[in-house]
């Protein structure tokens, strides 16, 4: 029963029979004896007749009444979690093995346990019930879920050495050196964790919002062959909190070119030309071929697409030193332009 409940213990009476109800501090004489209990007890009873042959009777029993024991309940306190991160919620009990049903009531909800896990995405404030077995006692509590301020990545750049911006249908070559920029809303913090990652694969971590790689290789030795890879970022903050994933596709084309980083025009029919190398068998048409000197002025603009630059500009040897060429080039005729810079 629950605390508080009157209770009649006796629905029985003999007449002429006299009842003696005992308990822990108290007794009755009532036949119909009706308690008000508010803990378990056993009650004692003596039940005394006599016959009309002057015979005396007696019959003592008992009855316990088990009365649903009283509970407390805690709750959890208020927390700030990542967004989209399930958490375990555990609501406490006293005594821990009280026979009661709590229920988490809130957005999206309800669910019933002592633990429940929820997918938290914005602020959520939580009523937590608990009942005992007879309904006799209901208690609650409440408690609310912030979410942390996160990331947001607005797009995934890549681009290639020089800066230039590789679009949706630009292809790279295997090995072409290119660089991935995370361009993030608001911007990330300075203590930001950069996570870049190719097809899935970890690639590497920065703390900063670029990542200097190269196109991957793809199988095969077709030059007309390419594959489609996807490079990922995710961005985590000082509370551990991810942000969404900003991704970019890229082709990449086989490599049938080689672009030397060294030549000597010393006109020993050696090594004379800086030029483009195709593998053997290829033919490569050379749309733009640009070289600068440091200063950037243009020393050599495709004059002689079959040799390549000589090493002279204005018909005088040029200083040797350090130079940026930027070459355009297709394999075959209406196939994508590839631009090489170095």
């Amino acid at each position: 029963v629950c605390p508080g409940d009157a209770v009649q213990l006796n629905t029985a009476v003999t007449p002429d029979a006299s009842y003696s109800w005992t308990f822990p501090g108290g007794s009755s004489s009532d036949p119909l004896f009706t308690p008000t209990v508010n803990e378990t007890t056993t009650f004692f009873l003596n039940v005394t007749n006599t016959t009309p042959g002057g015979e005396i009777c007696e019959l003592d029993t008992a009855v316990t009444i088990e009365v649903v024991p009283a509970f407390a309940l805690g709750v959890p306190s208020d927390m700030t979690v990542c967004p989209g991160t399930p958490v375990t919620f555990t609501a406490t009990l006293e005594p821990p093995d009280a026979n009661v049903e709590v229920e988490w009531i809130y957005a999206g909800g309800p669910q019933s346990g002592t633990s429940v896990s929820v997918t938290v995405v914005d602020t959520l404030d939580v009523l937590v019930t608990a009942t005992d077995e007879l309904g006799c006692d209901q208690q609650s509590g409440t408690f609310t879920v912030f979410t942390f301020n996160t990331i947001f990545v607005d797009s995934l750049n890549v681009f290639d050495e020089s800066g230039g911006l590789i679009t949706s249908d630009s292809i790279l070559v295997e090995g072409q050196p290119i660089v991935l920029t995370a361009v993030t809303l608001p911007p990330a913090p300075p203590n930001a964790v950069y996570q870049w990652f190719l097809d899935g694969e970890l690639l590497g971590e920065t703390t900063g919002n670029t990542f200097t790689t190269s196109a991957p290789e793809i199988s095969g030795n077709d030059p007309n062959a390419f594959m489609v890879f996807q490079y990922e970022v995710r961005i985590l903050d000082a509370n551990g909190c991810q942000s969404n994933p900003g991704q970019a596709i890229v082709a990449v084309q086989n490599n049938v070119v080689e672009i030397p980083n060294a030549f000597t025009p010393n006109d020993d029919d050696f090594n004379d030309f800086f030029n483009i190398v195709a593998r053997e068998g290829e033919l490569v048409e050379i749309l733009e071929f640009k070289v600068y000197n440091r200063w950037g002025q243009l020393v050599y603009d495709n004059e002689d697409p079959d040799r390549g630059w000589d090493g002279t500009h204005k018909g005088e040897p040029a200083p040797s030193d350090v130079y940026a060429y930027r070459i355009v080039y297709r394999l075959t005729e209406g196939s994508t332009p590839i631009a090489r810079q170095g």
